[in-house]
């Protein structure tokens, strides 16, 4: 034929593709006859648009055929699967409840990871908002502080043409807030620069954010604040008190700030307030204050810190050339101050836990899907007559391959919709255990779940893909064999498969057992005094100055056997430091710095490992004595403790000496995640106070020598009340506070206890299914044995056996991995236990016991069944 005539190519072989698959043969003839009528009559050009204008409309049909066809395939698929899933109970309730609590464990731990990630996100300019953080110290030691001095935000916005605003966030601590009868201790005070509100996101309820702040001795509270002091009153205009001296004028109310920021507050003060008792304009001030800037687009932050070591010079470097004090400012990222490490209130590493709790949730995930995919290989080879029939009756490979895949996004699917609900179900006690209070239906979140979803989809695809290709593969005469190719050769893979699940579980139950280990050296490390039953509570200047009349009242309540009053009490988190030289020595060391009365080293029983502690006795002591503790010794470089008495050490910014008369065993302040630091002890007498500072006694320290603490503590509150009317009776133990530093600790160790009882219950649960799958598959071997006279526990021995060798090839591939790290993250302790090797072979035995319990039934019903029976299987 004229190549000129043929009908072209391209449009030809498209319409060849669109036409139906069953007539193709008869309907291409009759299109070419079409065409070349058309080509004769109407010419080349006409001709071809003819031909692309039949495939044009060939395109609907074929889309209707192609879409109907495939769906009534894929619910022929559906409904063979859903026939299949009723046959085999067993299978589809291990499968979805397997995949069910993979997901949803998965899903709990990313929500927790999401919403840790996107703290302070909330805020309109939260990508413009830096933190100025600041180092600060001497050749013996550097701070790394959160915090600045009063004057940094106002000069910074004054010298700095690249900031919009500086604002200063200062806390004075806990204080008593009272508005007419009520009064209460309030730790969520802070006080601030008018323009703040230019600055976060607060939504306002009433009140102008412009002006709210402007004026001194004005506040804005929260929406809960409101409520709490004036019921459903308004409260603008009305006047509270602050720390029983300070009115204060409420001029806003802004709702609740949410609970996914660092800076949030109940009561925020204008910091115009502060002004009249509180130094604000020097620079080398301690650092008492948080200062935030907000810059425009396109800020450069490396360029603006190398400004800031002049910046620093042109307002302190008088003082850093004359005391060689160190100085130096950085910039941080709002969205990162959250999981700042170096500044963890807690000790803990942030980041760390983010990381540790990611690996966990992918190792959750992979136990869940290794459990889908092994018992879908182990199924499948007893789908193998099945598979040769469809395969005899035309079933090509696509649509073998399709079916299985088919099943598994059936069972994919539904173990989604049951997580899910697992997760609506729980989140509640998931807030609740993390303080949080993550909301599932927000743009984040609904993004996430459809993330779960594809991971559901990605699972089911990946497990099908095995047994499918495995089983298509074979021929038709092979699969009709019980025994064929297709149970033997997923063997191996379904061992690697399980090798890798029983890893994970061992990895989660190993460091279980040692963060546990850790979690109980805490509880029972000697801390170098007394913490059990003393109660502490908050005092101010008016107590300072009638200590002995509240000491004696306090003193007469039945079941109280001493009483103390100092600046400081170990784990409440006050920090107090102050320069010494030591005799010796030329340069000065910061050392941690008690004020204390007499009774202090008695009410909590620090023990005096050398010399005596301060007496009444010595009327000298108030001016002339310190005390200190081993770790001074030890960093002023002095031969022992005994050697340290009588020691001189200059103290304070005009270096008053006096001299060591006692030395105190090394004690524990803060987190065990800290070294003991050097500590300097300092009397304080009612009515004396040493010459070079004014003594400040923050707490009033209470032992109780009694069973019944709850009566002896409501004594307390009514001597309290009668003597110190103006304080409220707001008590804490030592010991809570103590645990509360170790909280975020206990929390990880608790969730590694519940994600290793996952991994072990998921890891059950596939075992039990394959081992239900083993029994069944050996029938008629084990009918022989019995015949033969083996015994039921030789037959469980058997089936058993495969198990058992794997749990041990796991335990010794994860005992290095959890090794490693465990002592990665021992090492955020200062003070730990080691891991012990008894740990990894109690993992042993508990992996044997989990495949013992989970294989033995299955094993005992199959070694009891009747030989007759089982030798009549086929």
């Amino acid at each position: 034929m004229d190549t000129e005539k043929r009908i072209p190519r391209f449009p030809g072989r498209l319409l060849g593709m669109l036409m139906p698959y069953m007539d193709s043969p008869f309907l291409e003839g009759d299109f070419e006859e079409l065409y070349y009528a058309v080509l004769e009559d109407k010419g080349r050009v006409r001709s071809y648009f003819w031909l692309w204008a039949q495939v044009l409309k060939s395109v609907p049909g074929f889309l209707r055929e192609s879409y109907y066809g495939r769906m009534s395939m894929f619910k022929n698929y559906m409904k063979i699967a859903f026939r299949i899933f009723i046959r085999n109970k067993l299978y589809t309730i291990v499968n979805v409840f397997g995949l069910s609590i993979g997901f949803a464990s998965a899903a709990f731990i990313f929500l927790y990871i999401q919403d840790e990630l996107t703290y302070d996100s909330f805020h309109k300019n939260s990508d413009r908002i830096y933190r100025i953080t600041g180092e600060m110290g001497n050749d013996d030691r550097i701070y790394r502080n959160p915090t600045t001095s009063f004057p940094t935000a106002p000069l910074m916005k004054e010298e700095f043409p690249d900031i919009l605003t500086a604002i200063r966030f200062a806390s004075k601590g806990e204080r008593i807030i009272q508005y007419e009868e009520k009064r209460y201790y309030e730790q969520s005070i802070f006080f601030s620069d008018h323009d703040i509100f230019d600055v976060f996101s607060f939504d306002f309820i009433k009140g102008d954010p412009v002006t709210a702040l402007i004026e001194p001795n004005t506040a804005v509270i929260s929406k809960t604040a409101a409520f709490k002091y004036f019921n459903d009153e308004n409260p603008i205009g009305k006047t509270i008190e602050y720390d029983n001296r300070i009115p204060i004028r409420i001029t806003g109310i802004v709702e609740d700030i949410p609970y996914n920021t660092d800076v949030r507050f109940d009561f925020l003060i204008s910091i115009k307030t502060l002004e009249k008792f509180t130094r604000m304009d020097i620079f080398f001030q301690f650092p008492s204050n948080t200062t935030y800037i907000l810059v425009p687009e396109g800020f450069d932050k490396r360029a603006f810190e190398k400004k800031l070591p002049e910046f620093v010079m042109r307002h302190g470097g008088e003082y850093i050339n004359r005391t060689g004090f160190k100085y130096k400012y950085h910039v941080q990222p709002l969205k990162s101050v959250h999981l700042d490490q170096e500044f963890s209130e807690s000790g803990n590493e942030p980041m760390m836990i983010i990381y540790i709790l990611a690996i966990v949730a992918v190792l959750i995930l992979i136990a869940g899907s290794v459990n889908f995919m092994n018992l879908t290989i182990a199924r499948s080879s007893r789908r193998t007559r099945e598979i040769g029939i469809r395969k005899i009756a035309g079933a090509i490979k696509t649509q073998l391959i399709s079916q299985i895949t088919a099943e598994s996004l059936f069972i994919s699917f539904m173990a989604f919709i049951i997580s899910t609900l697992i997760v609506i179900i729980g989140l509640p006690y998931l807030n609740n255990f993390a303080g949080k209070s993550i909301i599932l239906i927000s743009g984040e979140n609904i993004r996430f779940f459809i993330f779960i979803l594809v991971v559901a989809i990605s699972t089911a695809l990946f497990s099908s893909v095995y047994p499918a290709f495995i089983l298509s593969a074979h021929r038709p005469v092979d699969l009709f064999r019980k025994s064929g190719a297709s149970s033997r050769s997923g063997s191996g893979f379904k061992r690697i498969l399980m090798l890798i699940q029983f890893s994970i579980t061992t990895i989660l139950m190993i460091s279980t057992l040692i963060i546990n280990d850790q979690m109980y050296f805490i509880r029972h490390k000697e801390l170098g005094f007394n913490k059990d039953q003393v109660l502490y509570l908050r005092i101010n200047d008016n107590v300072n100055r009638n200590v002995k009349t509240l000491a004696n009242s306090l003193l007469s309540v039945p079941g109280v056997s001493n009483v103390s009053f100092s600046s400081r009490i170990p784990a409440t988190g006050w920090n107090d430091s102050w320069p010494v030289i030591p005799e010796g020595h030329l340069s000065r060391f910061q050392l941690e710095t008690y004020f204390i009365d007499y009774n202090y080293f008695r009410t909590l029983e620090f023990e005096i490992v050398a010399g005596r502690e301060f007496s009444e006795k010595f009327s000298s002591d108030v001016q002339e004595a310190f005390l200190i503790n081993e770790a001074a010794v030890s960093k002023f470089g002095w031969k022992d403790a005994d050697n340290a008495l009588g020691k001189e050490i200059r103290f304070g910014s005009d270096l008053r000496i006096s001299r060591v008369i006692g030395v105190v065993k090394d004690f524990n302040d803060t987190s065990l995640r800290e070294e003991i630091k050097p500590a300097i002890f300092i009397p304080v007498t009612e009515g004396v106070e040493p010459g070079w500072f004014k003594s400040n006694l923050n707490f009033a320290a209470i032992r109780i020598n009694t069973g019944d603490i709850q009566d002896t503590i409501n004594r307390l509150s009514k001597v309290w009340e009668s003597t110190v009317p103006e304080l409220p009776f707001n008590y804490s133990f030592i010991e809570e506070s103590f645990d509360r530093l170790h909280i975020n600790d206990r929390k990880m160790g608790n969730i590694f206890k519940c994600f290793s009882c996952i991994a072990v219950f998921i890891a059950s649960l596939g075992m039990f299914g394959l081992a239900t799958f083993t029994a069944e598959n050996k029938t008629k071997e084990i009918g022989i044995r019995k015949v033969l006279g083996s015994s039921v526990s030789s037959i469980i021995i058997m089936i058993s056996k495969n198990f058992i060798s794997l749990i041990t090839v796991a335990n010794i591939i994860s005992w290095p991995l959890s090794f490693i790290l465990m002592e990665n993250w021992l090492e955020g302790f200062y003070y730990r236990t080691g891991v012990r090797n008894d740990v990894f072979i109690y993992s042993l035995i508990i992996g044997i016991l989990i495949v013992f319990f989970s294989v033995a039934y299955q094993a005992f019903k199959a070694a009891r069944t009747n030989p007759i029976n089982s030798l009549r299987y086929e």
